[in-house]
C-alpha cells in the first residue's frame, strides 16, 4: 500500500517535490512502527477503559506478546496469531497516516508532518480502532449498553469488514481537516485566479489506477481476500 500512495502522491506532485513526498511515504511506514510497537497497540486492543480507549500496561512495547511468543510444552500456544496480528495492524496504522501526506502534499514541512504521522499512529487511529475492532462502544463484539448496542450474542454494532470505517474514514478526516486548516499551496491562487499546476507525472498515477481496476487478476484477488478476511480474524 505504501508502494501504491507513493506512486500516485509522487505522480501529482511537482516535480522539484517528489523527493519531500516520497520520504513522507517512506518514513510513515517507519514512524507508525515504531508507534504502534510503543503504545498505539495497547490503546487498539487493550481491556476496555469506558469503550473509549484500550489500557493494558503488559502490552506497552508488546510485552505481554513478547513473553508468550515461546511455544509450550507440546509445541504449541507458539504466540504467532498476536505478532501476526500486530503485523497486520501496523500496516494500516501507516496507512491512515499515508492518506493524509497526499492531501496536504506539498504544503507541510517535513518535520511538522512526522510529528503528525507520529500523533496519528500513536492515539488517534488506535483510538478509533478500538471503538470498531476492539472491545469499544461502536464495536459488535464489545459494544456498551443501549438497544443497538449490547453486551449480548445478539449486539447490532458496527461490523467494519475491510476498513472503510476505520482506516480509510481516519485518514480522509484527518486530511480534510489538514487541507482547511493549512490552505492551498502557496501560488496556486493569485489574484482571484487559479494558477495551474504542472503535475510531474501522469504516467504513475494512471499506472495505479490501472493496477486497481485489473481486481479480476489472481495476484490481486488473492491480495484482496487477503485483507478483507485478513481484517475479520476469519482467514
Amino acid at each position: 500500500m505504501q508502494a501504491g500512495f507513493s506512486m500516485l502522491e509522487v505522480g501529482a506532485v511537482q516535480r522539484k517535490n517528489q523527493i519531500n513526498i516520497l520520504y513522507k511515504n517512506i518514513l510513515d511506514g517507519a514512524v507508525a512502527a515504531i508507534g504502534y510497537w510503543f503504545i498505539g497497540y495497547m490503546f487498539a486492543f487493550g481491556s476496555s477503559a469506558g469503550g473509549f480507549i484500550g489500557i493494558q500496561s503488559d502490552l506497552i512495547f508488546l510485552q505481554s506478546i513478547r513473553n508468550n511468543a515461546a511455544c509450550d510444552d507440546n509445541g504449541e500456544n507458539c504466540g504467532a496469531d498476536d505478532f501476526a496480528a500486530f503485523f497486520f495492524q501496523w500496516a494500516f496504522a501507516g496507512a491512515a497516516a499515508t492518506i493524509v501526506s497526499g492531501a496536504v502534499a506539498e504544503r507541510t514541512k517535513f518535520e511538522a508532518y512526522l510529528i503528525f504521522s507520529f500523533v496519528i499512529t500513536v492515539f488517534i487511529y488506535p483510538v478509533v480502532v478500538h471503538w470498531g475492532w476492539g472491545s469499544g462502544f461502536l464495536s459488535a463484539w464489545g459494544a456498551l449498553d443501549g438497544p443497538l448496542l449490547s453486551r449480548t450474542e445478539t449486539s447490532r454494532g458496527m461490523i467494519d469488514f475491510a476498513g472503510s470505517g476505520i482506516v480509510h474514514m481516519v485518514g480522509g478526516v484527518a486530511g480534510l481537516m489538514g487541507a482547511i486548516v493549512i490552505g492551498p499551496r502557496k501560488g496556486r491562487f493569485v489574484g482571484g485566479k487559479t494558477v495551474e499546476f504542472q503535475n510531474s507525472s501522469t504516467t504513475m498515477m494512471a499506472l495505479v489506477q490501472t493496477v486497481r481496476c485489473c481486481r479480476s487478476s489472481i495476484p490481486i484477488t488473492i491480495y484482496d481476500v487477503a485483507i478483507t478476511e485478513g481484517k475479520t480474524g476469519d482467514l
